[in-house]
């Protein structure tokens, strides 16, 4: 029988594949800790987004929250940007607040600003919101 070997469990000689089945394979950990954005989407774009997974690490959760779960605060901010060029592309700029917690620690969490226009996004830290203007 070809792909079979034989060997011996519990005193017995096993007819068996060629892995053993009571030994999987162990599978790999994951190295990064996972990091969460969640931001509430603005009233002009909440009633237009379904709650629901929206790509990859991306979920609208009901109320229009949207939450992204990436490996760094880097990788959430390019699933963001991915996001927000599908489904802000024409609507009015706007800035949401973005909060980023990880999931080893919880207890240490960041908040950056999200200014999105006409689908692309800027990234900006501090106590003041970032003004939008847009000409007519």
């Amino acid at each position: 029988m070809s792909g079979r070997t034989h060997h011996w469990r519990d005193g017995k000689l096993i007819t068996n594949r060629k892995t053993d089945r009571r030994n999987p394979r162990p599978r790999p950990k994951n190295r990064f800790p996972d990091i969460r954005l969640t931001c509430a989407l603005p009233n002009t774009l909440a009633f237009a987004v379904a709650p629901g997974v929206h790509g990859y690490g991306v979920e609208v959760l009901n109320g229009g929250v949207a939450q992204i779960i990436g490996n760094s605060a880097e990788h959430c901010f390019l699933l963001a940007r991915a996001f927000f060029a599908k489904v802000a592309t024409e609507r009015p700029g706007f800035t949401v607040t973005a909060s980023i917690v990880s999931t080893e620690k919880p207890d240490k969490w960041d908040s950056r600003h999200l200014t999105i226009v006409r689908g692309a996004m800027v990234v900006s830290g501090g106590n003041v919101e970032p003004k939008v203007f847009e000409a007519a």
